[in-house]
């Protein structure tokens, strides 16, 4: 335990990791504002930000898997090892084969696909 806190701790760590957190809030900023400019079909179930979501999942499995691969001590792959069956999770939790697979009983241009 004391290695894993050693190796996350360094200082180099955690600037790359603040200016990382700094990137993805302003990222996230800039979706808001962006949302009242962007068409409504970009929202439907399997749309472009579902689809956007799903391959950020992806990334975040292989970063794990990559993490796993080059952790040097055993606590550090154990962590990484873990976390790879939650990525797979999220990624098939999004998904979400039902509604993906039934056929949908309405059509409108406001919400997209209805399934109710």
């Amino acid at each position: 335990m004391v290695n894993v806190i050693k190796e996350i701790s360094s200082k180099n760590t955690i600037s790359i990791l603040c200016i990382k957190l700094i990137a993805a809030a302003v990222l996230l900023l800039c979706t808001y504002l962006a949302t009242p400019y962007l068409p409504l079909h970009v929202g439907w179930e399997n749309g472009l930000f579902e689809v956007a979501q799903c391959g950020l999942l992806v990334i975040g499995f292989i970063v794990a898997a990559l993490c796993f691969t080059r952790a040097e001590t055993v606590s550090v792959k154990m962590l990484w090892l873990i976390a790879l069956p939650l990525w797979t999770l999220l990624f098939l939790r999004e998904l979400s084969w039902g509604a993906v697979l039934m056929m949908p009983l309405e059509f409108s241009e406001l919400v997209g696909l209805r399934r109710c």
